[in-house]
């Protein structure tokens, strides 16, 4: 016998590992975020609100850095920003292909063109919004290759099956549509939904209480549902029939958390624990300023801590001024103060500690996200975030000159300087020049000039600004002289003429005229603002709800076995079986025809199924009702085989697509000399085109084909189909030139 024709498969790999970091910036100017780890390395995101350099100022620069002393890395990077309003990343804005990435002579940072976005783009967006920004970058460091040990691939003969999750869906889904095997119906906010008792019993308790249990309303028509939208409603049945969120991802904006919200209120009222838990995951991972405080509401209103803590610890990293100034914030004081006390402890314990340079933050632990929902991009990789908020003072000194007259007239270099006060732990003073002003600044205006001077001496250098506010003698109140004109400049307390800057440039007419003189006195309200390095959380997983995964099939399992609200009964040889015909007929059309359609038996009487064995019944049951084969676990071998060849025959009666497909994938891989032959019988008996060509391949392999040839499977089928045998060898002998030509064009030592 020739020695056989091998085929082995090995596979490369690239070990990679990804992260995400969301780097959330209040009152926006160059920052570094907190340090975070992605691949064993240390990066930070950098941040230049008027570009990395002077030739590209139009532009906001991001970059990402790698913090990591001396490495080397190779990676990519995709940069985004994040809707202020929905909570959504942007599509990917600056994407950089895979390179090697080194921590010295500038090449820390990537990407290397710094033009990320127009900056009068960016600040029209919703990217920025009560001057906050977030950016999120996804870091992927590839490490090498994993290669896989060779192995065998001789029946590489594949047959597709559909997913079970697709498979279910979609018969789940058009189960909502006919109104013929409906036993229930809703009436909510005056339209009304038809549905199965059924299946509302086996995913809510509370469906179930109020369907099967002593509370059941008997013969009523229709049962209204208070206090719920249609649309929400609506939602709810749909994720009952489906576990899919499908028609509410539609939504955008506003509409969309809406709904959400709505959502968890009726997951909760129904005891639909995965629902909720999933509302609770879409409403974590977009929470923004103007909604956390209505969400941390929500979820202490419905039980949901973990929703209350991933709130309290954005408050936590957040600007408290902006959230305070929210609508909701205000709603929750009223309604709910005892909350807002007890959440507001929290967040003094969470608030991230101030950190003035970004490598004084050590990098955390970062663990991977086991959050698993398809709605974002990049659920498989670690998050995290850190915020940079101001860290700024301010103070207001009131400067009253009274007898302004004698302070005029003596000359364009004479000023009058106020009192010495103290903001941000600098010293500084106001300093007036009543009188044209032609030295320092150079103009020939007739205006009153006012600047604030640095008086501190020895302390650097140190951002501040000053609006000066005009009080209306006769009501007390200010207003501010020059509303757009609040600048930040840099002062220096070492250089003498970096120690000043212009706060006030007002036309005379205007400074010395009622409201604000009056009786030779003028006000002046001087609100200076000193800004210091940025305060930078420390980078820390984000807040993440673990959503577990779809147990609509482990449900119907139960109400397979329970046997509640079974409104059908099978007889197998003897061995009765209950089931639900709602099931039946939204997974097999036969049955639909059976038991829904015109040929439908009428009475209570058990239906005969002949021509069957119960175990393979039991099994078409149970993947009916659950989509997969638990029972087949407990046969061995041949009869593991014979099991699986029974389920095709049984599929292809009752038109189980999926399982037929299965069975066809199962009895492609275990081809041997002994059964090809009987499976190819099989196959042809029931219409199995890709179950049978895989049988014709493996038959014409040169060193299978005298073994096929002589076994007893083989001889059955020349005395029971000849025109399947003759139509076998025709394809055999087109399989085998086709080998003969693959062989030619291959190297001679590839099938040893």
């Amino acid at each position: 016998m020739s020695p056989a024709c091998s085929k082995t498969i090995s596979t490369s790999t690239p070990a990679t590992a990804r992260g995400s970091h969301v780097f959330t910036i209040t009152g926006y100017s160059k920052h570094r975020s907190g340090i975070f780890s992605v691949g064993g390395h240390n990066w930070s995101i950098r941040f230049y609100p008027d570009g990395e350099s002077d030739d590209i100022h139009d532009y906001i620069s991001v970059f990402l850095e790698l913090m990591t002393k001396n490495a080397v890395a190779h990676l990519s990077c995709d940069i985004r920003l994040v809707d202020q309003i929905t909570g959504v990343p942007s599509p990917s804005v600056n994407r950089t292909a895979p390179r090697l990435f080194k921590q010295n002579h500038g090449s820390s940072l990537v990407p290397r063109n710094g033009c990320f976005m127009r900056r009068s783009y960016f600040e029209a967006s919703d990217y920025l919004c009560g001057d906050q920004l977030s950016i999120e970058s996804i870091v992927t460091v590839i490490k090498g290759s994993d290669v896989s040990r060779t192995r065998s691939c001789d029946n590489n003969y594949k047959i597709c099956v559909p997913r079970r999750s697709d498979d279910v869906a979609a018969s789940f889904g058009r189960l909502l549509e006919p109104k013929e095997t409906c036993d229930v119906r809703f009436s909510v906010g005056g339209e009304t939904f038809d549905a199965h008792r059924a299946i509302l019993a086996i995913r809510s308790p509370v469906f179930m209480a109020e369907l099967f249990g002593p509370m059941r309303k008997k013969g009523t028509k229709s049962i209204v549902v208070k206090d719920m939208q249609p649309d929400v409603f609506r939602a709810m049945l749909r994720f009952i029939y489906t576990d899919s969120l499908d028609t509410v991802d539609v939504l955008q904006g506003d509409d969309y958390s809406a709904m959400i919200r709505h959502l968890l209120v009726a997951a909760d009222r129904y005891d639909m624990e995965r629902l909720k838990l999933e509302c609770q995951s879409i409403l974590c991972e977009h929470l923004v300023v103007h909604n956390v405080a209505t969400t941390l509401g929500l979820a202490e209103q419905h039980n949901c801590s973990i929703l209350m803590d991933a709130c309290i610890r954005f408050m936590g990293s957040s600007a408290m001024d902006d959230i305070v100034a929210t609508k909701g914030f205000v709603d929750l004081k009223d309604n709910c103060p005892t909350v807002l006390v007890d959440a507001l402890v929290e967040v003094v314990k969470v608030t991230p500690v101030a950190a003035t340079t970004a490598d004084s933050i050590p990098p955390p632990s970062v663990h991977p996200s086991s959050g698993a929902m398809k709605r974002h991009q990049i659920d498989t990789a670690p998050r995290t975030f850190s915020t940079c908020i101001p860290n700024k003072a301010e103070g207001t000194h009131i400067f009253d000159i009274v007898g302004y007259s004698q302070i005029k007239g003596r000359g364009h270099k004479e000023h009058v300087t106020s009192g010495t006060f103290d903001v941000g732990g600098f010293h500084w003073a106001i300093v007036l020049y009543p009188d044209p002003h032609l030295v320092l600044i150079n103009d020939d205006d007739d205006n009153v000039k006012a600047f604030l001077e640095l008086k501190s001496q020895g302390g650097g250098k140190v951002r501040a600004a000053c609006d000066v506010r005009l009080v209306d003698q006769s009501t007390g109140l200010s207003s501010s002289a020059q509303p757009n004109a609040k600048e930040f400049k840099v002062f220096d307390s070492d250089d003498s003429e970096s120690k000043r800057g212009s706060c006030l440039s007002i036309k005379r007419e205007k400074f010395e005229t009622a409201p604000y003189l009056v009786d030779d006195r003028i006000t002046m309200e001087c609100v200076v603002t000193v800004k210091k390095e940025p305060r930078v959380s420390r980078a820390r997983p984000v807040p993440r709800i673990k959503v577990p995964p779809s147990n609509i099939m482990t449900q119907l399992g139960d109400l397979l076995e329970s046997k509640e609200g079974a409104d059908v009964v099978f007889d197998v040889a003897g061995v009765p079986f209950p089931a639900h015909k709602l099931m039946l007929a939204m997974r097999s059309p036969v049955f639909k025809a059976e038991l829904c359609g015109p040929m439908r038996e009428e009475g209570t009487e058990p239906i005969t199924i002949v021509d069957m064995q119960p175990d393979v019944f039991r099994a078409l049951l149970q993947f009916i009702y659950t989509d997969w084969l638990p029972s087949i676990r407990e046969f061995e071998g041949d009869d593991n085989g014979e099991m699986i060849r029974h389920l095709l025959v049984a599929a292809d009666r009752y038109a189980v697509d999926r399982l037929k497909l299965l069975c066809q994938s199962i009895l492609c891989k275990n081809l041997s000399v002994q059964n090809v032959a009987t499976t190819l019988a099989l196959a042809d008996q029931h219409h199995c085109g890709m179950l049978k060509d895989a049988c014709i391949e493996f038959m014409s392999c040169p060193n299978m084909v005298n073994d096929v040839v002589a076994s007893q499977g083989f001889v059955d089928l020349e005395k029971t189909a000849p025109s399947l045998v003759a139509e076998a060898k025709e394809k055999m002998g087109r399989f085998k030139k086709m080998s003969r030509m693959m062989e030619s064009d291959a190297p001679q030592d590839e099938c040893n």
